[in-house]
């Protein structure tokens, strides 16, 4: 895997565990509450985030 590769995987699991935390924070009754947003939830954007990543795995080539 490239070196620009390894960054931006690092930085995702770093932007994620950010993400993570806050959540934590916040009463278990937001995260599926609607909202006035691009998305309509909190959920939404974490089905959104977890797809994005999954686009992301797919484009770097795996080495056996």
């Amino acid at each position: 895997m490239s070196h620009f590769a390894l960054q931006f995987y690092d930085f995702n699991i770093w932007a994620n565990n950010q993400i993570f935390n806050r959540l934590k924070e916040l009463p278990k009754d937001v995260y599926h509450q609607e909202v006035q947003s691009v998305f309509s939830s909190i959920s939404s954007v974490m089905a959104h985030v977890y797809l994005s990543d999954l686009g992301w795995v797919e484009v770097f080539p795996v080495k056996a």
